[in-house]
């Protein structure tokens, strides 16, 4: 609905437990909302942490790290060369045909993460990294470690950092975070849609205007 409502917008989710998901159906849905936006989707993935979520869909949640990780894989090759198949340890997958999504390669992965090892997994797999609402020294440290092991691995280009915030109140506290943010080298900042609600934000549209213009720069 918001694809066909805008033009410039980038849009996303947050973390999404994508390997809860049909591997093939996941791959239709997302390269076809990249064609519906003409390239403007990030798709947000995680391993999840919700247990519930994973009996209510029957699998496994020791496995949902190596999940996640051959997930991102797979999808990248239904995104190329779908009529090759895969087999790997969680999935398998017949050649198929599928469309192919508008971004050449698929759309940008952004990983969330926290722990160690989901650090290393985004650094290794992701095209960027979304944090939760952690105290600024927590992204800055978690961004230095997964730009070091991408540096590690040979890995290099852009690989932006969005970290989620509590919603600002005021003019002030609004232009402290962006300014904030922006000055420890993290490139965008998510307000969640349950935080926004429970706190009531937007209460003034300054507010909110004066968190885009100073994150804008």
């Amino acid at each position: 609905f918001i694809a066909a409502a805008t033009k410039r917008v980038v849009l996303s989710t947050t973390v999404s437990q994508i390997a809860l998901r049909d591997p093939v159906l996941m791959a239709r849905e997302l390269a076809t909302l990249d064609i519906l936006s003409q390239g403007r989707m990030i798709v947000g993935a995680g391993a999840g942490w919700v247990t519930a979520e994973f009996a209510a869909t029957s699998v496994s949640f020791e496995t949902r790290g190596g999940r996640l990780g051959e997930f991102v894989r797979l999808l990248r090759k239904l995104w190329t060369a779908p009529e090759e198949g895969w087999e790997g340890k969680h999935f398998r997958v017949p050649g198929v045909k599928l469309v192919r999504p508008y971004t050449p390669g698929g759309p940008k992965i952004f990983m969330g993460a926290a722990t160690a090892p989901g650090l290393r997994r985004a650094a290794k797999l992701g095209d960027g990294l979304l944090m939760g609402s952690l105290p600024l020294a927590g992204v800055i440290a978690a961004r230095e470690t997964v730009l070091g092991r991408r540096r590690e691995l040979g890995l290099d280009g852009l690989f932006p950092v969005y970290a989620q915030v509590e919603p600002p109140e005021t003019i002030e506290a609004a232009r402290e975070i962006a300014k904030s943010y922006r000055e420890a080298g993290i490139d965008g900042i998510i307000l969640s849609e349950r935080l926004a609600r429970e706190s009531g934000f937007p209460k003034d549209a300054d507010v909110s205007r004066a968190l885009i213009e100073t994150a804008a720069g």
